[in-house]
């Protein structure tokens, strides 16, 4: 199951911890062990990264790095390690950088729709794109 989980074999101590533990939940309490390991959100990142076609450099003729591809990487590890479902995640792959922009104009047209301000085009294009996340993740 390690292999499994993490893509990595059990360290000797680990099998051994197992082997040595009597209780009817061993098997379970090791499982639990690697889903919370970050070990878990590594391996499982790879099958997404690859989807997208990640790479942290250009790859063929033109080798050169990738210096701020990273961060993306590590985002994905910590999706999968932290559980988010996978609508959300699905809504911040199409959305990005949008959902901060989008939160923060939803709190002025909130705002200014709760103090009987006009919105203006601002508000209605904030409107518009929360929809249209929303039905992506639909």
């Amino acid at each position: 199951v390690t292999f499994d989980l993490t893509g990595l074999p059990p360290t000797p101590e680990q099998v051994a911890a197992f082997v040595a533990d009597p209780r009817s939940d061993a098997f379970e309490r090791v499982v639990d062990e690697l889903l919370a390991s970050p070990r878990y959100g590594e391996r499982w990142a790879q099958h997404w990264l690859d989807v997208v076609r990640y790479a942290d450099t250009h790859g063929f003729e033109v080798n050169t790095e990738r210096p701020n591809a990273w961060p993306y990487r590590d985002y994905v590890i910590r999706a999968f390690n932290n559980d988010t479902p996978y609508d959300r995640f699905i809504k911040e792959q199409i959305a990005g950088d949008e959902f901060k922009r989008l939160r923060q104009g939803l709190q002025h047209f909130q705002a200014a729709r709760t103090h009987g301000a006009a919105v203006g085009n601002e508000g209605h294009r904030v409107a518009l794109g929360l929809g249209r996340v929303h039905q992506v993740g639909q």
